[in-house]
């Protein structure tokens, strides 16, 4: 990695502060003792994280200087404070697809987002990846029978059209926390009259009343 380095030049062969003249006992002029105090344990704690950065001659250098003065100055704190905050969030960054990957979807079935929206997660064919479709009302409505397996009786019902939809991003912010469970399922079902397994209507009267069918049920 390339040392960092803040407008400041090091060298190794000489002492890079070599030239800097503020004096240890000017180097807070006007602070209290109680002040000075708090602001070298503030830099006796960077420079320990100073130290930790072997790959950064600035960062040796940095800690040199305050080995053999004691102290910083305002400059090189600043330039050391901006170093890390930049490190820092490099590795927050950097932990962060880590921790995504941990919680990846890797089971088929559906899922819904912070959104609202509804996942069908699937394996494509050789398995070697997933990818999601999502759940979208076309805002067409249709006429739907819908039958009474004991009575025979058939009634019509109004229904809006729902298709899945290929998503092609959203296998990468869904995760696996946020599948669906039986009862949601059903719920959905019930409210729409669409099971959101399949995204077929519910045309049984015991599935409307389950608000899914038995194949999609068992499925949970």
């Amino acid at each position: 990695m390339a040392d960092y380095n803040d407008d400041m030049t090091t060298n190794t062969a000489t002492d890079p502060f070599a030239t800097l003249t503020v004096a240890p006992n000017q180097r807070f002029a006007g602070a209290g003792q109680a002040d000075e105090d708090l602001k070298l344990d503030r830099q006796a704690d960077l420079v320990a994280w100073l130290w930790a950065q072997t790959w950064s001659e600035f960062a040796q250098d940095l800690g040199r200087f305050f080995e053999k003065h004691g102290y910083l100055t305002p400059r090189q704190e600043d330039s050391a404070v901006s170093m890390r905050t930049k490190c820092e969030a490099r590795d927050a960054a950097r932990k962060e697809p880590a921790a995504a990957t941990s919680n990846r979807v890797t089971e088929d079935g559906v899922y819904r987002d912070a959104n609202g929206d509804l996942f069908k997660c699937v394996h494509n064919q050789s398995g070697s990846h997933m990818y999601a479709k999502k759940l979208v009302a076309t805002g067409n409505m249709r006429d739907v029978s819908i039958k009474d397996k004991k009575t025979k009786e058939v009634r019509i019902e109004q229904r809006e059209d729902w298709v899945w939809s290929y998503d092609s991003g959203a296998i990468r912010t869904l995760t696996a926390d946020m599948r669906l469970s039986l009862e949601e399922a059903q719920a959905f079902g019930r409210l729409t009259g669409t099971c959101c397994v399949c995204g077929a209507y519910l045309t049984d009267e015991t599935s409307v009343a389950n608000g899914i069918g038995p194949i999609c049920g068992s499925r949970f």
